[in-house]
């Protein structure tokens, strides 16, 4: 711990406890990348002379960093007994502050009740995934920086780098607005991308005349009319010739080809990202599902939507989905979809199912030796599967994503 002392005129001396390591000078560091797979490495005294071998006693490697690209890489930690490495995908042209915990360097995460949750980690400036190959910190030599398949050599700059036991929290670092008001990332430049409200306007009015349904020799629930099973009226599963298929309610092999999450609230979190952008969305733009969980968070899709089809955008969102998905060739309404493209009755849908013990069970396996186990099952099929037990648009029901816990059993075991 480094102390320092300051003394003010007329005042006695005062002391203040850093809790960071010191930060002494170094030069700022770069890489470029290049080639299949490109690594760049230094020693902690090349980043910061100060920096300590033995990280037991802190919880935060904290980094400023400026990527030129917004492609992932692996942050390393090289020790004499292992690697330890993480990937970040971080803001692209910003210098950001990144204050990386080391318990993802340390142990097996457990916060999260599928794959994406437990392995993705949303933070203001980045994005962290988990990697594997734990272990202590006690006998760090170096941190590296690796990319696979980089796209346009990319660079990444690193001017500092420090040791914190507790969290000066993640940051973006620049002093102008990174993202304008249709949503877009203002450094960059694409084909397509609207400078202005008529762009947009003349990119929506070409959809509209582009925009048909597709010639896919389909009924009306999408499956392969040149085929013939048992029709019963709902969907079902049979096996024909030695492969599994789905069975539409006309007796058609059906095919599923769907897009999960489709909703007009894809949400931008906005806390700790202060500046970063040039306007918000309206603060009563939110959607009919909008729920704790989506505090600090925007939709640009949203009002764009607002923007193409005024205030009452919902049922246009609705029917231009439909279109979409028919010109395109999708014909299930996957799962997180908003249930008001189900509750249109032109598209198989599967309906989510919560309450089951997963979202709250460690690495998402519900006790199900819990003694109230069956009453919340029952109580939760009653009240989300009755609902849909007579439409014949039910594709089925989904019950839980990306199981975690296999290979991990050893640690659910010591924790109930």
């Amino acid at each position: 711990m480094k102390i320092l002392k300051f003394a003010t005129r007329g005042f006695l001396p005062f002391i203040i406890y850093n809790l960071s390591f010191s930060i002494c000078s170094a030069a700022p560091v770069k890489a470029t990348f290049e080639g299949a797979a490109t690594e760049f490495k230094w020693t902690l005294q090349e980043l910061n002379p100060g920096l300590p071998s033995d990280w037991s006693g802190y919880e935060f490697l904290t980094l400023e960093l400026r990527s030129s690209t917004a492609q992932r890489f692996e942050l390393r930690i090289l020790t004499t007994n292992g690697l330890r490495h993480v990937r970040l995908q971080p803001f692209q042209g910003a210098w950001i502050r990144a204050a990386v915990p080391l318990a993802y360097f340390r142990r097996p995460d457990r916060q999260g009740f599928d794959l994406a949750s437990l392995g993705n980690k949303s933070r203001a400036s980045y994005w962290i995934n988990l990697m594997g190959s734990y272990g202590p910190l006690d006998a760090v030599q170096a941190i590296g920086l690796a990319m696979q398949n980089p796209i346009g050599s990319p660079v990444i700059e690193i001017r500092s780098v420090r040791l914190d036991k507790q969290s000066p929290s993640d940051a973006v670092l620049e002093s102008k607005p990174l993202v304008d008001p249709f949503g877009q990332w203002i450094a960059q430049n694409w084909p397509g991308k609207a400078q202005t409200l008529d762009d947009l306007k003349s990119a929506w009015n070409a959809e509209e005349k582009a925009l048909h349904p597709g010639d896919f020799d389909c009924d009306q629930y999408g499956g392969f009319k040149s085929t013939q099973a048992r029709a019963t009226g709902f969907f079902r599963v049979e096996q024909i010739d030695g492969h599994w298929w789905f069975v539409d309610p006309e007796g058609h092999l059906f095919f599923s080809t769907g897009a999960d999450g489709m909703g007009p609230w894809m949400g931008t979190r906005t806390e700790g990202r202060d500046g970063v952008f040039t306007a918000l969305p309206p603060a009563d733009l939110r959607p009919p599902s909008f729920r704790a969980n989506q505090s600090g968070m925007i939709s640009f899709y949203a009002w764009n939507l607002q923007r193409r089809f005024g205030v009452n955008w919902a049922q246009p969102w609705v029917d231009l989905t439909l279109r979409r998905m028919d010109a395109w060739g999708l014909n299930t309404i996957a799962n997180w979809s908003d249930p008001r493209l189900a509750a249109a009755k032109r598209k198989p849908y599967v309906a989510t199912l919560r309450g089951w013990g997963i979202e709250t069970g460690v690495l998402g396996l519900p006790d199900v030796f819990a003694p109230d186990f069956a009453q919340k099952v029952n109580a939760a099929a009653a009240e989300q599967c009755a609902p849909h037990k007579d439409d014949p648009w039910l594709l089925g029901y989904f019950i839980a994503n990306e199981p975690p816990w296999p290979g991990r059993e050893t640690e659910i075991v010591s924790a109930i």
